[in-house]
């Protein structure tokens, strides 16, 4: 279950289009093109300790249309990989996967791999389980995500990108 909501989160957000405000250069993730990459460690504590690795390659872009393979390693072994085909502007985005009902915490400043950004932060509660998003506000990405399930606790966080203007 875990492994599902987070592979839906960060594809979530991916297909969300970047939502990001202004803010330096006003990029949103309608901008990225083959060849960018994000990469997402997941750390979850509890019973077990589990390091997860996500990556996100863009494969190709048209006027429409991104595809990205996404791809998840479990403990430095490959856990699998999926391709997605996303129209660019999709109306699609996380928060319709799981429920329309997220509070806005809003904007705050994140600590992250290379630098504090500015982001929107959402929360969802529901069947035992606490989502916490952290949402770039001038560019949409999705920064760091917590999930809090009984007495477990998972945290990803954006470590890697070849996107410039993910940094900026």
């Amino acid at each position: 279950m875990v492994v599902i909501v987070v592979i839906a989160a960060i594809v979530g957000f991916f297909m969300m289009g970047g939502s990001g405000g202004g803010g330096s250069g006003n990029h949103t993730l309608s901008d990225m093109k083959a060849g960018d990459y994000l990469r997402y460690d997941e750390v979850t504590h509890g019973g077990s300790t589990l390091l997860e690795t996500y990556w996100i390659n863009v494969t190709a872009v048209t006027a429409t249309n991104f595809t990205i393979l996404l791809t998840h390693i479990i403990n430095g072994i490959l856990g699998d990989e999926s391709n997605h085909s996303i129209a660019k502007g999709s109306v699609y985005s996380v928060i319709s996967v799981f429920s329309t009902a997220w509070t806005d915490m809003g904007q705050t400043t994140l600590d992250t791999a290379l630098g504090s950004r500015a982001v929107e932060h959402y929360q969802h509660s529901g069947s035992g389980i606490v989502n916490d998003y952290y949402v770039g506000s001038s560019n949409g990405i999705l920064y760091k995500k917590t999930m809090t399930f009984g007495s477990e606790t998972s945290e990803m966080n954006l470590v890697d990108s070849n996107i410039s203007w993910a940094w900026s």
